[in-house]
């Protein structure tokens, strides 16, 4: 009889991780450790909350490596994910649970406010998903996690 932790076993995958050191990305982040992933963390210079993150993937006896990235800069992104590829990292799941917040009223928010909540969202997506070394380079299977969605790709 296979259990709970051998059904869902990571072991052997590579998770590149976007958002990770914040509330839900860090929960995400360390159950995919858990798993047996692999993590591969994308994060901005002087995170405060990066040697936090890197100290409980670390305790699951996963590895951990970190870039540092502003994803609202599509130059910086698509730069880093070459460093990524350069570091003959495969990945098999992307989690992209990066985001920034507008707080106050619905009636306050701009469109401008809202074009860069959902640009930061979808700029790693496409850069992953179209980038030729990456995801299409494997005949693996892959798992993108976006916020509170999956899909295969």
């Amino acid at each position: 009889m296979s259990t709970i932790s051998t059904l869902f076993s990571l072991a052997g995958k590579a998770a590149i991780v976007l958002g990770g050191t914040g509330g839900l990305g860090q929960a995400m982040t360390q159950a995919l450790a858990e798993a047996g992933a692999d993590i591969v963390s994308i994060e901005l210079p002087n995170d405060p909350q990066s040697e936090n993150l890197k100290k409980l993937v670390e305790e699951t006896g996963r590895k951990h490596a970190k870039f540092h990235c502003d994803i609202k800069n599509a130059k910086e992104l698509r730069a880093v994910f070459a460093k990524i590829w350069e570091a003959g990292v495969i990945p098999d799941i992307l989690l992209n649970s990066a985001g920034i917040q507008r707080r106050g009223k619905v009636e306050d928010i701009s469109d401008e406010d809202l074009d860069d909540v959902h640009s930061a969202l979808e700029y790693m997506n496409y850069n992953v998903l179209t980038n030729p070394r990456s995801w299409t380079s494997t005949s693996k299977q892959h798992t993108l996690l976006a916020r509170s969605s999956a899909s295969n790709c």
